[in-house]
């Protein structure tokens, strides 16, 4: 069951898929642009994925920050 207060995170099967596909959950790149707009540390699989996905996550923190307004 879907449950929408789990805590999101890279765990190594989500890690794996993003290294075998290039592709990742919505819900990651969330979570990225949040720790980066709280200044946040990321760990080396954030790290990963960040660079392979920057353009998307500087775009959700476009999205993020015109909601804040």
């Amino acid at each position: 069951m879907w449950n929408p207060f789990r805590k999101v995170e890279v765990t190594e099967k989500v890690y794996k898929k993003f290294i075998d596909t290039g592709k990742v959950h919505n819900s990651i790149i969330r979570m990225i642009a949040f720790k980066l707009m709280k200044d946040e540390e990321l760990n080396w699989r954030e790290l990963v994925i960040f660079y392979g996905k920057t353009g998307e996550v500087n775009e959700m923190i476009r999205k993020l920050t015109k909601y804040k307004k």
